[in-house]
């Protein structure tokens, strides 16, 4: 009797080719099994974080930590001993986003962020883009545009330049020698060091020597993140150009007394410091710049500083082709920039260096919330496929089932909230090499970029969205959200269970189904063992014989078992088939591990014992 032993299981899920056609240790159903080490092991649980939804659902998250120093330059770029500016008095878990709030998530509660003084977000369900700039949360999306928050206050990215001119006038006995003079003031965040572009000129004040210079009329601003204005004043006789006087360091404060000779001026004032352009829908910080896009242009923001953004500070990526710009990723020393039908990037370290370059012109990209990095390769998901690239070559790498899941989902969200492959989100899990990918409402994925190995991983909770945590031992983990508004924690180890709104602890169901095995070519045969190599656990499993898709012989056994080699009576006589599947299915709360299986197959020759 042949023994058929299968002791390396680091095959893969391959359901759109013949169950005989496949490698030993292939599957044509890989369902919350993963491969490790040549072993196979139950996923772990998806645990719920929250104690209660937020009130909407959660189309954003972000792992935020508010803890880096920020030092303000010294206007006059001399090294000064800086005074740490105060950080805010939370450390939040996450940040998360939905359609028309944000919140902060610490302690298992969600708490709404409340929005600044006339400021709303327009409803979307579209994914929001997230990410922290130092110690600020920005969140980009459709109908929203660019906004951001410190954990404390929701607003508008960006400081508007002032619309008043200030007044310049004579201050009676000074230092100041006799000249012509104008001026400007700007809005100042002190906390981000960010700045508006100048107000208007104010009018020419011809001063007599040895005078200084009154200011009045410097408004104050209504967008609460600015914390002071600057006021810069042309040199004698001069237009155009103007340098740093001083800083009001409030906003509220209307003058300022100038007294300041010309050689010990400032910096000159930055006219490129404009708002974010409007309706952008996604984003990514490379090289200390914010790059985001509209759908048709890539913009830039200045170095150093994501809200500011000058008018000429764009790329046009292709516009010829008429393709909408479709995800932005930062990628090592390039920035990926994905279109619907094609792939660009651009290197470079400054705009006087950046150049672009197509990475291929068959293959786009219809999720920005798919386009991963990690270990030298990109990730994302097209209509037609996955598609993976270590920035020379470009390959599909999803099986024939995965594609035509790809290619049947709708790629519209619909009034009822169903999502496709526009709203589809991944993220990469370091630990198991991992590039994890969920198309809501139609499936749920993980690819071990290791060893080119996929498998399904549905969950009870559909997942909506999917961002990076990292615990406060650094360990990095993923977090999820449904469309509850609740936030769980996925492939928790540590708990064998998936939770949902209605309950805690809902067992999970893995399922395989091994390749179809035969004895020897032409020959039927029957099974008439099943044996598992795999540690004792009081749990139990169902073996099950499939042949064409159809199950001959099934039986729930013990794991409770001493031996690693567990052997089980599962005889198929009097149904001998020409090839036979094993399919294992598992439910409960226990890690399992298995390390290997075998059929033991008698070949059956007498015509009594073929089945007609």
């Amino acid at each position: 009797m042949p023994r058929i032993p299968i002791t390396d299981l680091k095959g893969s899920l391959n359901q759109g080719r013949a169950p005989s056609d496949l490698g030993p240790s292939d599957f044509t159903r890989l369902r919350n099994w993963y491969q490790y080490g040549g072993k196979l092991y139950r996923r772990g649980g998806m645990r719920r974080l929250t104690t209660a939804p937020f009130s909407e659902r959660l189309t954003g998250l972000l792992s935020f930590r508010a803890g880096v120093m920020v030092y303000p330059p010294s206007p006059d770029s001399v090294p000064t001993i800086p005074t740490p500016l105060p950080i805010p008095a939370f450390n939040v878990d996450m940040i998360v986003a939905g359609p028309t709030r944000f919140g902060v998530f610490a302690d298992g509660a969600i708490t709404a962020i409340p929005n600044g003084l006339g400021f709303s977000i327009a409803s979307s369900t579209k994914r929001w883009t997230l990410l922290q700039f130092k110690n600020m949360c920005y969140g980009i999306r459709a109908l929203a545009g660019l906004v951001r928050t410190d954990g404390a206050l929701v607003a508008t990215a960006g400081i508007a330049a002032p619309t008043a001119a200030p007044v310049l006038a004579d201050g009676g006995i000074g230092v100041i020698p006799a000249a012509s003079f104008r001026g400007v003031y700007t809005y100042y965040n002190a906390v981000t060091n960010l700045e508006s572009d100048p107000s208007p000129v104010s009018n020419i004040l011809a001063l007599g020597a040895n005078k200084r210079i009154t200011w009045t009329g410097i408004t104050a601003s209504s967008n609460p993140q600015v914390t002071g204005r600057r006021v810069y004043r042309s040199l004698p006789n001069q237009s155009g150009e103007y340098l740093f006087v001083g800083d009001i360091p409030n906003n509220s404060t209307t003058t300022l007394d100038d007294n300041v000779l010309a050689q010990d001026l400032g910096p000159a004032v930055s006219f490129t410091n404009g708002m974010p352009p409007p309706d952008l829908l996604m984003g990514a910080v490379w090289r200390e710049r914010l790059w985001a896009s509209d759908g048709v242009t890539l913009f830039h923001s200045e170095d150093g500083l994501v809200e500011a953004f000058d008018p000429d500070a764009f790329i046009p990526i292709d516009p010829d082709n008429n393709q909408k710009m479709s995800a932005i990723c930062a990628f090592g020393d390039r920035l990926i920039i994905g279109k619907t039908a094609s792939i660009h990037y651009i290197v470079g370290t400054s705009p006087d260096t950046f150049s672009l370059h197509v990475l291929t012109d068959r293959h786009g990209c219809i999720s920005h919330h798919t386009m991963q990095a990690a270990e030298g390769n990109l990730f994302w998901l097209d209509l037609d496929n996955v598609y993976r690239s270590d920035g020379n070559t470009v390959v599909g790498i999803g099986d024939e089932r995965l594609r035509d899941i790809i290619s049947a989902a709708t790629n519209e969200t619909g009034s009822a909230g169903a999502a496709g492959p526009q709203d589809a989100v991944a993220a990469i899990l370091p630990e198991f090499g991992w590039y994890v990918l969920a198309i809501p409402g139609h499936g749920q994925f993980i690819y071990n970029y290791r060893t080119n190995v996929w498998a399904e991983m549905p969950t009870a909770e559909t997942i909506q969205t999917i961002a990076d945590f990292y615990s406060e031992d650094f360990a990095h983990q993923l977090n999820v959200a449904d469309d509850d508004g609740h936030l769980y924690r996925f492939h928790d180890i540590s708990y064998g269970a998936d939770d949902t709104p209605a309950a805690l602890g809902g067992v999970i169901t893995a399922e395989f189904d091994s390749r179809a095995f035969e004895s020897t070519p032409a020959t039927k045969h029957v099974v008439e063992r099943v044996a598992l190599l795999c540690p004792q656990y009081a749990e139990t499993v169902t073996l099950a014989i499939v042949s064409e898709g159809v199950v001959v012989k099934s039986r729930t056994v013990s794991l409770d078992r001493e031996p690693r080699w567990k052997l089980y009576n599962l005889s198929t006589r009097h149904q001998a088939k020409s090839q036979s599947q094993l399919r294992l299915t598992y439910t409960g709360v226990a890690r399992v591990e298995l390390e290997g299986f075998a059929l033991d197959l008698e070949p059956i020759n007498r015509p009594s014992m073929v089945a007609l």
